[in-house]
């Protein structure tokens, strides 16, 4: 993770084609940098996965990794009405593949830059998305634990 955030704090180039990676009819001007970070791009799920996370890291400008689990982080931002996050969770929770979840997570990225105070722990969501084809259910059931768990702890 410290590799992606330090090639978009270092190379403005990169870090433009990352933020146009947001748009997966431009995710192919990113390549260049996902080869100089070693990511295999021929296998599918990790050049998605590092594909969103190198789009959400140039959008938001980080100079190092946050701390929060995103779902942490999503039911903080909603914790007075939790409907329009329960609504994105469930969503994410019914995903099938890693493109469907990283597509997902862009607008969830975006409206956590402007609603939450929590930074974001995206080398947790990079292992979560490349592990995500081996082991779906388990990743899902976490998710859930942190967005719903995050919840009642809120109500006491």
């Amino acid at each position: 993770m410290k590799d992606v955030i330090d090639l978009c704090s270092t190379d403005s180039a990169a870090k433009a084609a990352f933020r146009r990676a947001f748009s997966p009819a431009l995710e192919y001007q990113c390549w260049a940098a996902l080869i100089r970070l070693g990511v295999a791009i021929d296998k599918p799920w990790e050049r998605q996965a590092f594909t969103a996370i190198g789009a959400m890291v140039a959008d938001a400008g980080l100079d190092k990794d946050g701390s929060v689990p995103m779902m942490k982080a999503l039911a903080d931002a909603y914790r007075g009405n939790p409907g329009p996050a329960e609504m994105r969770v469930r969503r994410l929770l019914n995903c099938t593949s890693t493109e469907e979840l990283c597509r997902l997570l862009r607008p969830i990225h975006r409206l956590l830059l402007s609603k939450s105070q929590n930074s974001v722990n995206y080398a947790r969501l990079l292992r979560d998305l490349l592990l995500f084809g081996l082991n779906a259910e388990q990743i899902k059931i976490q998710w859930a634990v942190e967005f719903f768990g995050n919840r009642e702890e809120h109500k006491k």
